[in-house]
């Protein structure tokens, strides 16, 4: 959780997850206020590949490092919108550390978008400006997860590779397999709009009930999509039940949070968890 403000690390407001947490894992959402970049970026950009400037970046993330308490620091992963889930047994140079800018660098970073762990203070972090994150946890708190869930990572399959991967490290340390999600913020119903190759993209796949979250759009051959209500099917079927909603939505609050699909060139939220 948050910790107390100090005179270094000026307190940050956060969005936490509607869950009951498992004992020991905690999860949070950062708004976008709170940091030193401007412009497009004002001001918690915790992104360091969207133009920002690095220093205000380090920055950003020095000041959510030094609010979470028992993160012994900030596991990034490059992002590219694929299914790829990696797991983490110890700080690398992917986390970022507060005395070590090098941990900004792209090239440090693994290429995956969802992360595992059953260690202690790693901060697993996912980065969005309107994709949904998707928080995991065992239910006796032994392993977590975080995956990044656009459109393309649910289609083809991070969700249940996260969950997969997860249930092989419980195994391993014969915790319990049995899993709970929960969201984070992401562009909601009323904005998402997609293309019918979406729509179709998610029809021919197993279970039809994807129709129920496609509705018209406002242009032929458009369609309004419910990423929450994707993610919420996709976990169903791999017996992951949904512990927290989240009714936040990116575009529609300029004030709290980065959206792409609104302003183009903008900054990251991050969402974060972790074993303490």
């Amino acid at each position: 959780m948050p910790s107390p403000q100090s005179e270094t690390s000026p307190s940050l407001a956060m969005y936490l997850p509607d869950w009951r947490m498992p004992k020991g894992v905690q999860a949070v959402s950062t708004l976008r206020q709170g940091g030193v970049s401007s412009g497009a970026f004002g001001s918690l950009n915790l992104g360091a590949e969207v133009g920002d400037e690095r220093s205000n970046v380090f920055e950003n993330r020095r000041r959510l490092l030094a609010q979470l308490n028992g993160v012994a620091g900030l596991c990034f992963v490059k992002q590219v919108h694929g299914n790829q889930a990696v797991l983490l047994e110890g700080l690398s140079n992917s986390a970022f550390h507060p005395t070590e800018e090098q941990s900004l660098l792209p090239s440090a970073l693994l290429e995956a978008d969802a992360m595992v762990t059953s260690r202690r203070g790693l901060g697993l972090v996912i980065q969005t400006a309107d994709c949904l994150p998707v928080f995991f946890a065992t239910t006796d708190g032994a392993v977590v997860g975080i995956a990044h869930a656009g459109w393309r990572g649910l289609a083809s399959g991070v969700l249940e590779n996260t969950v997969r991967l997860m249930r092989q490290e419980a195994r391993k340390r014969a915790a319990s397999e049995t899993i709970e999600a929960s969201f984070g913020p992401a562009i909601g119903p009323e904005r998402f709009e997609v293309g019918s190759e979406v729509r179709a993209t998610f029809l021919g796949m197993k279970n039809n009930l994807a129709e129920l979250f496609f509705k018209p759009g406002p242009a032929p051959g458009k369609f309004m999509a419910n990423l929450y209500g994707l993610a919420s099917l996709r976990l169903g079927l791999v017996e992951v039940s949904v512990a927290g909603q989240c009714r936040r939505c990116t575009v529609s609050e300029p004030e709290s949070f980065f959206s792409y699909r609104r302003d183009g060139q903008t900054g990251r939220q991050a969402s974060v968890i972790w074993i303490s």
